[in-house]
Protein backbone atom coordinates (compact mmCIF):
# COMPACT_ATOMS: atom_id res chain seq x y z
CA UNK A 1 0.00 0.00 0.00
CA UNK A 2 1.83 3.00 -0.82
CA UNK A 3 -0.17 5.29 1.43
CA UNK A 4 2.05 3.47 4.21
CA UNK A 5 5.52 4.08 2.73
CA UNK A 6 4.33 7.50 2.38
CA UNK A 7 3.63 7.46 5.95
CA UNK A 8 6.66 5.38 7.17
CA UNK A 9 9.00 7.51 5.05
CA UNK A 10 7.85 10.45 6.92
CA UNK A 11 7.62 9.30 10.65
CA UNK A 12 9.96 6.42 11.52
CA UNK A 13 13.59 6.78 12.17
CA UNK A 14 16.34 4.48 11.06
CA UNK A 15 16.58 2.27 14.83
CA UNK A 16 18.65 -0.93 15.35
CA UNK A 17 17.46 -3.91 17.17
CA UNK A 18 17.58 -3.12 21.04
CA UNK A 19 19.02 -5.89 21.96
CA UNK A 20 21.00 -6.83 19.36
CA UNK A 21 19.57 -9.98 18.48
CA UNK A 22 18.79 -9.86 14.50
CA UNK A 23 16.39 -12.12 13.58
CA UNK A 24 15.16 -13.82 10.28
CA UNK A 25 11.32 -12.99 10.42
CA UNK A 26 9.87 -14.09 7.24
CA UNK A 27 5.94 -12.54 6.55
CA UNK A 28 3.78 -14.39 4.47
CA UNK A 29 1.23 -12.06 3.30
CA UNK A 30 3.16 -8.70 2.81
CA UNK A 31 0.89 -6.72 1.92
CA UNK A 32 -1.05 -4.04 4.18
CA UNK A 33 -1.18 -4.88 7.17
CA UNK A 34 2.16 -7.58 6.76
CA UNK A 35 3.54 -4.87 4.80
CA UNK A 36 3.85 -2.32 8.23
CA UNK A 37 5.20 -5.58 10.31
CA UNK A 38 7.98 -5.74 7.17
CA UNK A 39 8.38 -2.10 7.33
CA UNK A 40 8.84 -1.93 11.19
CA UNK A 41 11.17 -5.09 11.32
CA UNK A 42 13.49 -3.81 8.60
CA UNK A 43 13.81 -0.73 10.47
CA UNK A 44 15.34 -2.23 13.35
CA UNK A 45 17.82 -4.40 11.33
CA UNK A 46 15.56 -7.34 11.63
CA UNK A 47 16.37 -9.32 8.56
CA UNK A 48 12.63 -9.62 6.58
CA UNK A 49 11.63 -12.21 3.90
CA UNK A 50 8.89 -11.43 2.37
CA UNK A 51 6.64 -14.77 0.70
CA UNK A 52 3.07 -15.11 -1.08
CA UNK A 53 1.24 -16.97 -3.17
CA UNK A 54 1.87 -15.20 -6.35
CA UNK A 55 6.01 -15.11 -6.48
CA UNK A 56 8.88 -13.63 -5.75
CA UNK A 57 8.81 -11.46 -8.58
CA UNK A 58 5.43 -9.37 -7.60
CA UNK A 59 7.53 -8.83 -4.20
CA UNK A 60 10.56 -6.65 -6.36
CA UNK A 61 9.30 -3.08 -5.57
CA UNK A 62 8.53 -4.31 -1.69
CA UNK A 63 11.87 -5.48 -1.02
CA UNK A 64 13.58 -2.19 -3.43
CA UNK A 65 11.94 0.15 -0.80
CA UNK A 66 12.23 -1.93 2.34
CA UNK A 67 16.35 -1.97 1.72
CA UNK A 68 19.08 -4.12 2.14
CA UNK A 69 18.13 -5.86 5.30
CA UNK A 70 14.78 -7.41 3.17
CA UNK A 71 14.43 -9.89 0.44
CA UNK A 72 12.02 -12.17 -0.81
CA UNK A 73 11.92 -15.98 -1.55
CA UNK A 74 9.67 -18.96 -1.72
CA UNK A 75 7.22 -19.90 0.85
CA UNK A 76 9.41 -23.14 1.64
CA UNK A 77 12.37 -21.43 1.91
CA UNK A 78 10.51 -18.61 3.98
CA UNK A 79 9.42 -21.05 6.26
CA UNK A 80 12.14 -22.88 6.94
CA UNK A 81 15.35 -19.78 6.98
CA UNK A 82 12.57 -17.78 9.69
CA UNK A 83 13.00 -17.68 13.37
CA UNK A 84 9.61 -15.83 13.33
CA UNK A 85 7.32 -16.31 10.82
CA UNK A 86 4.45 -13.76 10.52
CA UNK A 87 1.24 -15.41 9.28
CA UNK A 88 -0.63 -11.72 7.59
CA UNK A 89 -2.85 -13.74 4.53
CA UNK A 90 -6.38 -14.18 4.61
CA UNK A 91 -7.81 -16.22 7.10
CA UNK A 92 -8.99 -18.87 4.36
CA UNK A 93 -5.50 -19.39 3.13
CA UNK A 94 -4.45 -21.23 6.26
CA UNK A 95 -5.31 -24.52 5.16
CA UNK A 96 -3.21 -24.03 1.88
CA UNK A 97 -0.14 -24.04 3.94
CA UNK A 98 2.01 -27.25 4.30
CA UNK A 99 1.58 -28.06 7.90
CA UNK A 100 4.82 -30.18 8.32
CA UNK A 101 6.84 -27.11 7.23
CA UNK A 102 5.98 -25.16 10.42
CA UNK A 103 6.71 -27.95 12.65
CA UNK A 104 8.97 -26.16 15.67
CA UNK A 105 8.09 -22.69 14.32
CA UNK A 106 7.52 -19.69 16.17
CA UNK A 107 4.81 -18.36 14.98
CA UNK A 108 2.81 -14.96 14.96
CA UNK A 109 -0.73 -14.87 13.90
CA UNK A 110 -1.97 -11.61 13.34
CA UNK A 111 -5.31 -12.94 11.36
CA UNK A 112 -8.72 -12.22 12.21
CA UNK A 113 -11.75 -13.49 11.71
CA UNK A 114 -14.63 -11.58 9.22
CA UNK A 115 -17.36 -13.69 8.58
CA UNK A 116 -18.05 -11.38 5.54
CA UNK A 117 -14.62 -11.77 4.32
CA UNK A 118 -14.19 -15.55 5.11
CA UNK A 119 -17.66 -16.79 4.64
CA UNK A 120 -19.13 -18.77 8.16
CA UNK A 121 -16.47 -20.97 9.87
CA UNK A 122 -18.80 -23.09 11.89
CA UNK A 123 -15.86 -24.07 15.28
CA UNK A 124 -15.44 -20.06 15.78
CA UNK A 125 -19.52 -19.58 15.02
CA UNK A 126 -19.58 -22.13 18.25
CA UNK A 127 -17.44 -20.67 20.31
CA UNK A 128 -15.55 -23.84 19.81
CA UNK A 129 -12.07 -22.53 19.53
CA UNK A 130 -10.72 -19.30 19.19
CA UNK A 131 -9.31 -18.61 15.62
CA UNK A 132 -6.03 -18.55 17.08
CA UNK A 133 -6.38 -21.99 18.45
CA UNK A 134 -7.71 -23.12 14.74
CA UNK A 135 -4.46 -22.06 13.19
CA UNK A 136 -2.92 -24.32 15.76
CA UNK A 137 -4.74 -27.30 15.19
CA UNK A 138 -4.29 -26.69 11.29
CA UNK A 139 -0.28 -26.30 12.18
CA UNK A 140 0.15 -28.40 15.16
CA UNK A 141 4.04 -28.45 15.20
CA UNK A 142 3.80 -24.82 15.18
CA UNK A 143 4.64 -22.55 17.97
CA UNK A 144 1.45 -20.11 18.00
CA UNK A 145 1.41 -17.09 19.29
CA UNK A 146 -1.53 -14.54 18.80
CA UNK A 147 -0.08 -11.03 18.38
CA UNK A 148 -0.48 -7.88 16.43
CA UNK A 149 -4.07 -8.18 15.32
CA UNK A 150 -5.84 -5.67 16.92
CA UNK A 151 -4.78 -2.62 15.59
CA UNK A 152 -5.90 -1.05 11.78
CA UNK A 153 -2.78 -0.77 9.43
CA UNK A 154 -1.84 2.82 9.52
CA UNK A 155 -1.68 2.74 13.50
CA UNK A 156 0.37 0.25 13.51
CA UNK A 157 3.06 1.91 12.34
CA UNK A 158 2.06 5.35 13.60
CA UNK A 159 1.86 4.42 16.97
CA UNK A 160 5.06 2.21 17.41
CA UNK A 161 7.41 3.60 19.32
CA UNK A 162 4.76 5.72 21.36
CA UNK A 163 4.51 3.77 24.57
CA UNK A 164 1.61 2.09 23.31
CA UNK A 165 1.37 -1.67 24.66
CA UNK A 166 -0.01 -4.88 22.54
CA UNK A 167 -1.47 -7.79 23.88
CA UNK A 168 0.27 -11.25 23.18
CA UNK A 169 -1.16 -14.35 23.86
CA UNK A 170 0.29 -18.36 23.14
CA UNK A 171 0.68 -21.60 25.02
CA UNK A 172 4.46 -22.18 25.04
CA UNK A 173 6.00 -19.40 26.94
CA UNK A 174 9.11 -19.40 25.40
CA UNK A 175 7.60 -18.57 22.67
CA UNK A 176 5.45 -16.17 24.23
CA UNK A 177 8.86 -14.27 25.09
CA UNK A 178 10.58 -14.52 22.01
CA UNK A 179 7.48 -12.04 20.33
CA UNK A 180 7.38 -10.20 22.94
CA UNK A 181 10.68 -9.27 22.22
CA UNK A 182 10.34 -8.63 18.71
CA UNK A 183 7.30 -6.30 19.65
CA UNK A 184 9.34 -4.44 21.78
CA UNK A 185 12.17 -3.94 19.24
CA UNK A 186 9.51 -3.09 16.75
CA UNK A 187 8.26 -0.47 19.17
CA UNK A 188 5.43 -1.63 21.25
CA UNK A 189 5.26 -2.53 24.97
CA UNK A 190 3.29 -5.79 25.17
CA UNK A 191 0.80 -7.41 28.24
CA UNK A 192 0.39 -11.29 28.43
CA UNK A 193 -3.21 -12.08 27.40
CA UNK A 194 -3.01 -15.28 28.25
CA UNK A 195 -3.22 -18.78 26.70
CA UNK A 196 -4.75 -19.18 22.63
CA UNK A 197 -7.95 -20.12 24.63
CA UNK A 198 -8.11 -16.90 25.90
CA UNK A 199 -7.51 -14.81 22.77
CA UNK A 200 -10.87 -14.26 22.47
CA UNK A 201 -10.17 -10.96 24.16
CA UNK A 202 -8.38 -9.66 21.23
CA UNK A 203 -10.26 -10.49 18.69
CA UNK A 204 -12.31 -8.12 16.35
CA UNK A 205 -15.23 -6.59 18.97
CA UNK A 206 -13.83 -7.27 21.83
CA UNK A 207 -12.91 -3.55 23.45
CA UNK A 208 -9.08 -3.74 23.05
CA UNK A 209 -9.58 -4.11 19.16
CA UNK A 210 -8.65 -1.06 17.00
CA UNK A 211 -10.64 1.88 18.65
CA UNK A 212 -8.48 2.33 21.65
CA UNK A 213 -5.32 2.67 19.18
CA UNK A 214 -6.94 4.81 16.98
CA UNK A 215 -6.94 8.71 17.10
CA UNK A 216 -10.20 10.92 18.51
CA UNK A 217 -11.22 13.27 15.48
CA UNK A 218 -11.06 16.77 16.05
CA UNK A 219 -14.29 18.47 17.22
CA UNK A 220 -17.03 19.09 14.55
CA UNK A 221 -15.06 16.81 12.16
CA UNK A 222 -17.26 14.84 10.05
CA UNK A 223 -15.79 11.04 10.35
CA UNK A 224 -17.01 9.80 6.76
CA UNK A 225 -15.44 13.69 5.59
CA UNK A 226 -11.95 13.62 3.39
CA UNK A 227 -10.61 15.61 5.91
CA UNK A 228 -11.33 13.24 8.88
CA UNK A 229 -9.54 10.01 6.36
CA UNK A 230 -6.58 11.81 6.11
CA UNK A 231 -6.27 12.54 9.37
CA UNK A 232 -6.89 9.20 10.90
CA UNK A 233 -4.75 7.73 8.56
CA UNK A 234 -1.22 10.18 9.27
CA UNK A 235 -2.16 10.85 13.22
CA UNK A 236 -0.92 8.16 16.03
CA UNK A 237 -3.19 7.49 19.25
CA UNK A 238 -3.21 8.39 22.57
CA UNK A 239 -0.50 5.75 24.15
CA UNK A 240 -2.60 2.65 25.42
CA UNK A 241 -0.17 1.68 28.37
CA UNK A 242 0.23 -1.65 29.97
CA UNK A 243 -2.41 -0.80 32.66
CA UNK A 244 -4.94 0.83 30.12
CA UNK A 245 -4.50 -2.69 27.99
CA UNK A 246 -4.80 -4.98 31.07
CA UNK A 247 -8.42 -3.09 31.89
CA UNK A 248 -9.52 -3.51 28.46
CA UNK A 249 -8.65 -7.13 28.53
CA UNK A 250 -10.20 -7.88 31.47
CA UNK A 251 -13.65 -5.51 30.45
CA UNK A 252 -13.65 -8.18 27.74
CA UNK A 253 -17.13 -10.46 27.55
CA UNK A 254 -17.56 -13.10 25.24
CA UNK A 255 -19.72 -11.91 22.33
CA UNK A 256 -22.67 -14.06 20.80
CA UNK A 257 -22.09 -12.79 17.49
CA UNK A 258 -18.32 -14.16 16.57
CA UNK A 259 -16.07 -12.29 14.43
CA UNK A 260 -15.40 -8.74 13.15
CA UNK A 261 -18.25 -6.69 11.39
CA UNK A 262 -17.73 -3.54 9.99
CA UNK A 263 -20.04 -1.25 12.62
CA UNK A 264 -17.81 -2.74 15.62
CA UNK A 265 -14.90 -0.13 13.49
CA UNK A 266 -13.98 2.94 13.81
CA UNK A 267 -16.57 4.79 10.98
CA UNK A 268 -13.66 6.74 9.11
CA UNK A 269 -11.44 3.54 9.20
CA UNK A 270 -14.45 1.90 7.26
CA UNK A 271 -14.59 4.78 5.22
CA UNK A 272 -10.83 4.17 4.45
CA UNK A 273 -10.86 0.71 3.89
CA UNK A 274 -13.99 1.46 1.26
CA UNK A 275 -12.14 4.20 -0.43
CA UNK A 276 -7.97 3.55 -0.11
CA UNK A 277 -6.71 4.71 -3.63
CA UNK A 278 -9.17 8.21 -2.97
CA UNK A 279 -7.18 8.35 0.59
CA UNK A 280 -3.85 7.93 -0.60
CA UNK A 281 -4.58 10.55 -3.89
CA UNK A 282 -5.70 13.40 -0.78
CA UNK A 283 -2.57 12.22 1.17
CA UNK A 284 -0.38 12.97 -1.66
CA UNK A 285 -1.94 16.24 -1.94
CA UNK A 286 -1.28 17.05 2.05
CA UNK A 287 2.25 15.77 1.56
CA UNK A 288 2.92 18.38 -1.16
CA UNK A 289 1.67 21.38 0.08
CA UNK A 290 4.08 23.84 0.97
Amino acid sequence: MPLLRIISQLILPVVRSTKGNIMKVSIIGPGGIGGVVATLAARCGHEVILTNSRGTATLEDQVRTLGPNARAASLADAVQAADIVVLAMPLTALSRLPAKDFDGRIIIDMMNYYPMRESQIAVLDDGEMTSAEMVQRELPGARVIKALNNQDAPHLLLNAGTGSALPVAGDDAEAKESVAAFLRDLGYETIDAGMLRDSWRMEPGAPIYVWPYAPALPGGMDPLSDDAKVFYVTTAGIPVTRQAARALLDQAKRPARIGGFPEDLPPTWVAVVANWQEVERLSREMEARP
